[in-house]
C-alpha cells in the first residue's frame, strides 16, 4: 500500500499492545510487523466491505474487506495476500474511484446470487419474495441484512 501501513486492530488488548509498541523509545524508525500476520480473532459469515474516508487532506480513501473463511480459501488459491488471513485493502486517490471498486465487488456478488438462484433471462432483479437488502454468503444465499453484503 505505498507508504501507508493501515493496521487492523481487533480487540482492546491489541489496541494497548499496539500503544505499548508506538510508544517505546527508539534511535531510528522500526518496521511495524505486529499485527498483519497474525490470524485474525474475528469470524464472518457474510462479506463485509469498510469505507474509510481520508483522515486529512491528501490521505487515500481505503477500502478494507472481511473475507469469509470459504472467500479466504479460493483468494489464496489464485495468490491473493490477506492481512490477518481474511483481510484485504485497497487504496484511492478519489471517492469516485473507491466508489467504482465497491460497485464492481458488489455486481460480482449479485452476479453470483443471479446464478445461484438460477434466474431465467426475463426474471427481474431482485426476484419476487426477496428482500431488496440482502446479504451475500460465500455459497450465493441471500438473506435479510446489510445491502449486499455491504457496511459501506
Amino acid at each position: 500500500l505505498g507508504r501507508y501501513y493501515p493496521i487492523i486492530i481487533e480487540t482492546d488488548a491489541e489496541q494497548a499492545e499496539l500503544e505499548r509498541f508506538i510508544n517505546v523509545p527508539r534511535a531510528r524508525p522500526a518496521l511495524l510487523d505486529l499485527l498483519d500476520h497474525r490470524p485474525s480473532q474475528l469470524r464472518a459469515d457474510h462479506v463485509l466491505i469498510s469505507r474509510y474516508d481520508p483522515p486529512a487532506e491528501n490521505w487515500p480513501w481505503l477500502c478494507v474487506v472481511h473475507w469469509p473463511r470459504e472467500f479466504v480459501q479460493a483468494g489464496k488459491a489464485n495468490g491473493i495476500d490477506m492481512a490477518r488471513d481474511c483481510y484485504t485493502m485497497e487504496l484511492f486517490d478519489r471517492s469516485d474511484e473507491l466508489d467504482a471498486h465497491c460497485a464492481a465487488l458488489l455486481d460480482g456478488f449479485v452476479r453470483s446470487m443471479r446464478s445461484a438462484c438460477e434466474c431465467s433471462p426475463s426474471t427481474k432483479w431482485p426476484r419476487q419474495g426477496m428482500p431488496e437488502r440482502t446479504t451475500v454468503t460465500p455459497d450465493g444465499a441471500a438473506g435479510e441484512g446489510a445491502t449486499n453484503g455491504s457496511a459501506a
